[in-house]
């Protein structure tokens, strides 16, 4: 990737970045002061709440880089892959869009758990297939995320760097399936030569980043969270370089048939407002999955 072309624009849009990113955490950790200023404990309130908290919360404090890459043009040759399909490439989402000759079974998918964010490896061993055989480009560069029942589709997300994935629509891979559970179509983008920016940074813990939730009511009680994953999302946009920030994003389950996203800035753990969600254009402009 050729970044010499628009080093001094990076260099003054990271200045202001991180300018606005000092200020934000100024403000935010007086506020987030005196909102726990009781040191609270996050499990016992969370319990408190009726609010289920289905993992271990983790203290550990990490370091990550920003990143940046490049949106990549994929091919719309599908006839001659291992599963033929029919491709097309959208320019203004930069989004692909391949819909499979034949249906694809995913057994067992009636019978996995309530958790979105596992299934089975006999459920996703077609869709690994799918990835390493070459029926995907850039297949093997995608690791599962979220499964939604109610809309029938699986979500992927690429790889960025340190093994964490990107989880906005810039970089992801969604898989369509019918009622019988197949899959007939999916939707992708892909980022290329992704590259750290800057020194690393250090980063705020599962534990506060869920405590933050907690204290602006971003937790309904009698909810469940079900998942804290730390991740890419995209920041800024200079040109046709991609840069992107580590995210925290937790998934609650609102009820039985209901699930959102919530996502907490890595650095400064300021809650993320309209975030470039999981959720697919034209499916609403919150980040709930209904």
């Amino acid at each position: 990737m050729d970044f010499r072309r628009i080093e001094n624009i990076l260099i003054i849009a990271f200045f202001l970045l991180n300018t606005f990113l000092a200020y934000t955490l100024f403000g935010k950790n007086m506020l987030m002061t005196s909102l726990s200023q009781d040191n609270i404990n996050i499990e016992q309130e969370l319990k408190a709440n009726e609010i289920n908290l289905t993992f271990d919360l983790s203290s550990e404090e990490g370091k990550e880089p920003f990143i940046a890459g490049k949106q990549q043009k994929l091919s719309t040759e599908g006839e001659n892959r291992p599963q033929a399909q029919r491709l097309k490439w959208d320019k203004d989402t930069g989004q692909l869009y391949g819909e499979f000759a034949h249906p694809i079974a995913l057994k067992g998918l009636k019978q996995v758990s309530d958790d979105p964010t596992r299934l089975p490896n006999e459920v996703l061993s077609p869709i690994n297939k799918l990835l390493t055989e070459g029926s995907i480009e850039e297949g093997e560069s995608y690791r599962f995320l979220v499964y939604n029942r109610q809309r029938k589709m699986i979500y992927y997300g690429q790889v960025g760097y340190d093994d964490r994935l990107i989880t906005d629509s810039t970089a992801r891979l969604i898989f369509h399936l019918n009622d019988q559970n197949e899959i007939v179509s999916y939707e992708m983008s892909h980022i290329q030569k992704v590259q750290p920016q800057g020194q690393v940074r250090s980063l705020i813990s599962s534990k506060k980043a869920v405590e933050n939730l907690y204290l602006y009511n971003e937790i309904p009680s009698k909810s469940s969270v079900v998942s804290a994953q730390l991740s890419y999302q995209q920041t800024l946009r200079v040109e046709d370089i991609i840069v992107y920030k580590p995210v925290w994003a937790i998934v609650i389950r609102l009820d039985a048939h209901s699930l959102k996203t919530v996502y907490v800035d890595g650095i400064n753990g300021t809650i993320i407002q309209n975030p470039s969600d999981l959720l697919p254009k034209g499916q609403g402009g919150d980040n709930r999955h209904d």
